[in-house]
């Protein structure tokens, strides 16, 4: 799954956060046709330096770079963001690359309206020990 929106509620963010991190750090690149690849070059080094670009900004706008954000030609390490503020172009575009912002939310309602706050709707996913809670979210 290649998620660039994700949004967790406050009781499960630190878990997760840290889980992610560490995953995201052990990746190492290496060649597509390698069987075990962790994770491969951008398409061209032109859109690998477009999204080192939009990194670069977003923390210039106070994003935190959680995990990743380094450039090597055409590669990106995989990249989380977090602080995202609206009005940054991380918050505002679908980025294609491995990169993803991560949103801290109060509560289920705030993550309802973040998760709808989007002109791109590819795709979403719930995912919760409740079922009731998760189907009520869907809808």
């Amino acid at each position: 799954m290649a998620a660039k929106r994700i949004i967790l509620t406050e009781p499960i963010a630190e878990l997760f956060l840290n889980h992610i991190t560490k995953a995201f750090s052990e990746i190492e690149p290496s060649s597509p046709f390698d069987e075990l690849t962790g994770y491969g070059s951008l398409c061209t080094l032109k859109v690998a330096e477009e999204l080192e670009n939009l990194i670069n900004q977003s923390v210039e706008a106070d994003a935190k770079v959680l995990v990743g954000g380094k450039r090597n030609g055409a590669f990106i390490e995989p990249t989380k963001l977090t602080s995202i503020q609206r009005g940054c172009s991380a918050f505002e575009e679908e980025l294609s690359g491995p990169f993803a912002v991560v949103f801290t939310i109060p509560d289920e309602t705030a993550t309802i309206e973040l998760a709808n706050d989007t002109p791109f709707g590819f795709g979403g996913s719930v995912y919760t020990s409740d079922e009731a809670r998760g189907r009520r979210v869907v809808e």
